[in-house]
């Protein structure tokens, strides 16, 4: 099973970057069908900046035209966003309304000249794929998955991830990351709390973790000690440079030291007990490209230049998600 993954893809500020990374995804269908990606998982934001239906056409519908496989989604924080920004027009629909009607309708009808909507479950949601198992969350606008005091959302992931079958890889997918080192957004501890509870809760840990939101790409491995003894190496991957991100000064750089030199030597121990930072990208967009077999799980992320958009492999990693060891 092969699937293609990026988040904060919405051409807002032109689509000529997101255009490019989506033919650059096309390219890489050939005849060998089983080298094919078998769908595109979108790590949410795809519509800038609230979600509103009209700007599906321009902002999804048209980059993705000639994008063969099926498109799955998880909501941004801006496709539930009902803030009015400076010089926006005043929302016309409810938080979600557009992603709901693109990706969770209740049947598969044509919404597009190019693509019928999508009849996803709701906005978290679990996918079950040849050898893997994709749990989707929603962060909510302010990364809080359902806000403080509530606790639904917490309670499905606990139960999804005691469902879920331990031999296929297991994902969870949510735009806010639980770790980041960029300047912007950095990490969002709540999320990553809610994920660790639920893994404790189910004696079940996810084999990987899948973001967006912050327009870098970031590769970090967890050392994790089971309730058994041993422990589990997860890999926490950032992907959200997607196209939102057009020029250079749009993507989000990394902290700093006190001598303005950006985390180095790779790997970079993190102060998060047991975290390091093994990769990353600030200067190129990119999307992540994911193969999972019975045994193990490889990513490869390719980035794409803003100026001649060249295609480039920037970034490999091989987990076994039998045992849980990563093979950078």
């Amino acid at each position: 099973m092969i699937e293609v993954t990026v988040g904060d893809t919405g051409g807002h500020n032109g689509t000529e970057v997101q255009e490019a990374i989506a033919g650059a995804m096309e390219a890489q269908f050939g005849t060998n069908a089983s080298d094919n990606p078998t769908f595109f998982y979108h790590l949410g934001d795809v519509i800038y900046f609230n979600g509103q239906s009209e700007d599906y056409p321009t902002q999804f519908y048209e980059p993705y035209q000639y994008y063969p496989a099926i498109i799955f989604a998880i909501p941004g924080n801006h496709d539930g966003d009902t803030s009015v920004r400076p010089n926006d027009p005043p929302d016309t629909e409810p938080s979600l309304y557009g992603f709901i009607q693109n990706f969770c309708a209740t049947q598969r009808t044509p919404i597009s000249a190019y693509r019928d909507a999508m009849t996803q479950p709701y906005v978290f949601w679990t996918l079950k794929a040849p050898f893997v198992t994709i749990i989707g969350l929603y962060g909510n606008v302010d990364g809080t998955l359902d806000g403080p005091g509530a606790a639904a959302q917490h309670q499905w992931l606990a139960e999804q991830l005691a469902q879920a079958d331990t031999s296929t890889c297991i994902i969870v997918a949510v735009h806010q990351p639980p770790y980041s080192l960029d300047t912007t957004h950095c990490g969002y501890p709540y999320i990553g709390a809610a994920i660790d509870q639920a893994a404790s809760a189910a004696n079940v840990w996810p084999d990987a973790v899948f973001s967006g939101h912050v327009h870098n790409y970031q590769r970090f491995t967890r050392h994790v000690e089971l309730a058994d003894g041993k422990t589990k190496d997860i890999p926490y991957i950032v992907a959200g440079a997607g196209g939102y991100a057009n020029k250079a000064q749009r993507l989000h750089k990394m902290q700093k030291d006190g001598d303005g030199d950006p985390p180095a030597p790779l790997p970079f121990n993190t102060t998060q007990q047991g975290v390091q930072l093994d990769s990353y990208n600030d200067w190129e967009p990119g999307f992540l490209r994911v193969t999972v077999t019975p045994e193990r799980m490889k990513t490869e992320y390719y980035t794409v230049t803003f100026d001649d958009q060249l295609v480039d492999q920037f970034d490999v990693m091989t987990l076994d998600h039998r045992n849980g060891s990563i093979n950078p």
